[in-house]
């Protein structure tokens, strides 16, 4: 299992040095970036998740803020999820199975690149695999503190993500499928304890997550579960992510009838995959629209889970059909995932757009960002490195948040920092502002440097002309000077 371990963190290594973050992992390292109240303030005043992520997060990068030291941090989560998973595998089956599932959840694709970002899924794809760990220790034992753990773990991921409470609603439910297939009942005052426990503690993040909106959710089209299923299975940029999605539509319907038809992996797959997947679909439909990619991933080490103990069933009467299956779907996963870690690299424009100004700039230069606060901290994390300053510092006040702030009084608005203390930042001999802190007719520097996305209208500064000019993927970056 050691020589398991070390293929899997060798394969979440790939690619990590010298890739730079992309939007969202900005945003992750600028909340975290600060001492744990802050982060806490910054999280709730800004992100559409609870911040218990971005908490530990912040003590993480205590040590370090590099782009792949802040990456480390999800790629040990990772790791702590094979163990989990493998060590689910070996109470549930066998030490084979358990090894099966590590070797599958180590090579997936979509597990590693999702290993290397600094968001919250691979800390969410650890607690998952704890939390289902602990309850198959209540099945087991029937203990209330193995309840409680169980418990504990699932609160981690609902106060982690906005739909936390969704992710681990399949881990909640297999110890009851299980309990009640096997007929005891002795056990139930285990599972009411950690159920309570969840119901209640529960309550203010589902309060949290109720008040925010998200944008990039969808509700998908029989395409995009194509895609998504595609991008779960077969992660991107490599041989097999080039499969049409109608192959891994064909392949996740193979994967899901093998997996019911196996009386080990059943109650396992029904429980932490197919269900919470069906979840999301419903509520995607019903209610609000939740379904992402990024929502999906957290249940591939149960597919993991799934296949090898259906692979375990297999042994039992073909032992190499079953060994040479598990080597060849592993082979092609692995051998997927180095070409996707080799050849994907994730990174907005924000770098290229901060290395273009500091190749350029003079003493007493401003830039002025077209872009809003969220995009602007972006683009500072690279142009002033991460002691820039604050989002708390440095942001705009729109109107529902000017009702709240009156309603919380002018006393506390102090104590938390909750009102921008700048128009502006000082990096080097540089001047940083943005639209939303200041018009541009107020900057008065000789030469301004203008960034903004490439899909809004352009920004022409009057009484300059233009000197230089940059266009990135999604960005461009303009020199501008008086005459």
């Amino acid at each position: 299992m050691l020589l398991v371990a070390a293929a899997a963190l060798g394969l979440r290594m790939l690619g990590l040095d010298g890739r730079w973050l992309w939007f969202d992992e900005l945003l992750s390292v600028n909340f975290a970036n600060h001492g744990l109240f802050e982060t806490l303030v910054t999280a709730a005043r800004f992100d559409v998740h609870p911040p218990l992520y971005y908490l530990q997060l912040s003590m993480w990068m205590r040590f370090g803020q590099s782009d792949a030291y802040v990456a480390l941090d999800s790629v040990l989560w990772s790791l702590v999820a094979i163990a989990f998973v493998a060590a689910t595998a070996a109470r549930l089956a066998s030490r084979a199975a358990a090894l099966a599932a590590a070797l599958l959840l180590a090579a997936a694709p979509a597990a590693v690149l999702y290993s290397q970002q600094v968001r919250m899924y691979a800390f969410i794809m650890a607690w998952l695999a704890i939390a289902l760990w602990a309850w198959q220790r209540v099945v087991e034992r029937g203990r209330i503190a193995d309840a409680i753990g169980a418990a504990a773990a699932v609160l981690v991921v609902v106060y982690s993500h906005g739909v936390g409470v969704v992710m681990a609603s399949g881990v909640c439910m297999f110890p009851a499928i299980r309990l009640a297939g096997a007929g005891v009942r002795g056990r139930i005052g285990a599972l009411a304890v950690g159920y309570g426990l969840i119901v209640v503690g529960s309550l203010p993040a589902i309060g949290f997550s109720g008040s925010r909106g998200v944008l990039h959710t969808l509700t998908p089209s029989l395409a995009d579960v194509a895609l998504t299923l595609r991008e779960i299975l077969f992660g991107w940029d490599s041989w097999l992510a080039a499969a049409p999605p109608a192959a891994a539509t064909a392949v996740a319907a193979a994967i899901s009838a093998f997996c019911l038809w196996s009386r080990a992996s059943r109650a396992v797959f029904a429980c932490t995959v197919l269900m919470p997947v069906g979840a999301v679909l419903a509520i995607s439909y019903a209610m609000t629209p939740i379904w992402l990619t990024r929502t999906i991933v957290v249940f591939v080490p149960f597919v993991a889970l799934s296949l090898a103990l259906a692979l375990d069933d297999v042994r039992a009467e073909w032992p190499r059909m079953s060994a040479a299956a598990t080597a060849t779907v592993v082979a092609a996963l692995a051998a997927a995932t180095i070409q996707q870690q080799l050849s994907h690299r994730n990174g907005d424009d924000f770098r290229p757009a901060a290395d273009f100004v500091r190749a350029h700039a003079r003493p007493g230069d401003a830039v002025y960002a077209g872009l809003g606060p969220y995009e602007t901290w972006a683009l500072l994390w690279y142009l002033g490195g991460p002691g820039w300053g604050t989002p708390l510092s440095f942001h705009d006040v729109n109107p529902a948040w000017r009702r709240m702030l009156d309603r919380i009084g002018e006393d506390w608005v102090r104590r938390l920092r909750l009102l921008p203390t700048q128009d502006a930042v000082r990096v080097g001999d540089l001047t940083v502002t943005s639209q939303f802190a200041r018009p541009l007719e107020a900057e008065v520097a000789r030469r301004l440097f203008v960034v903004r996305k490439l899909d809004l209208p352009e920004i022409r500064p009057e009484g300059r002309s233009l000197v230089d000019r940059v266009v990135l993927r999604q960005m461009t970056v303009e020199l501008w000077a008086r005459p």
